[in-house]
């Protein structure tokens, strides 16, 4: 969701100092996080579950949202 937002939200440039092994050292590894994202939807290690069923009502909030901005971001 945060690498999404990043660029729903524009963002120009991210600026860093530790690496992915510095992460690796102290608990957070996201060795496995890079290769899920690469993996289709239905591969990944959690699960995604698509509710169609409520898709007519997700899908009327997006419109309202679009609709009473008038701008995709």
């Amino acid at each position: 969701m945060c690498f999404s937002a990043m660029y729903w939200g524009r963002v120009k440039a991210v600026y860093y100092c530790c690496t992915p092994a510095d992460a690796k050292d102290i608990g957070f590894d996201n060795t496995k996080i890079a290769k899920e994202i690469c993996l289709p939807l239905h591969d990944r290690s959690l699960p995604l579950i698509e509710i169609p069923s409520l898709y007519p009502t997700a899908r009327a909030v997006y419109d309202e949202w679009f609709k009473s901005t008038g701008k995709l971001y």
